[in-house]
């Protein structure tokens, strides 16, 4: 972790209760588990190589990570058998759809099927922001309705 030196002396001198740390610029098996703990707190923290990676520390305490990752964009990935990053810039429309079909085909409720599409659009448009891909693949590919009440509050619900 670049920088670990001058923020092991600011962690001991401001002793915040928590902190939350991004660009690590440390892979996993690099993060100074062993320092953090020694000064008193617990971690959790995802390292990857480059300009990445996050954790969050908190005083006297272990924090708890309920799950890590986007679940639907790696249930995705396991579907295609594409899982580095490098790879997403070889979706294309076709595996979006072959994916929506085998969700339906394990009759999942209409909901699930468009969140989960939904995360995955989410992906990639932050990957055509960052100008990462070109395209976002999930564009025109077709959602089941979820109700017919979609987008509608509770007061603007027609009277039936």
């Amino acid at each position: 972790m670049v920088g670990y030196r001058r923020f092991q002396r600011w962690l001991a001198e401001s002793k915040p209760d928590v902190a939350f740390l991004q660009e690590l610029k440390a892979p996993q098996e690099k993060f100074p588990e062993v320092a953090i703990r020694e000064t008193g707190y617990g971690a959790v923290w995802h390292g990857q190589e480059s300009w990445n990676g996050v954790a969050i520390l908190a005083r006297g305490l272990e924090p708890v990570e309920p799950r890590r990752g986007l679940p639907d964009v790696e249930e995705f990935s396991a579907f295609t058998g594409l899982r580095q990053p490098t790879e997403k810039r070889s979706i294309t429309r076709a595996h979006v759809i072959a994916w929506r079909k085998h969700l339906e085909s394990r009759a999942l409720a209409p909901a699930s099927i468009r969140g989960k599409l939904s995360a995955l659009s989410a992906l990639f448009d932050y990957l055509c922001e960052r100008n990462a891909i070109s395209g976002n693949p999930v564009d025109g590919v077709n959602r089941p309705m979820a109700n017919n009440n979609e987008g509608c509050t509770r007061r603007s619900v027609p009277v039936q």
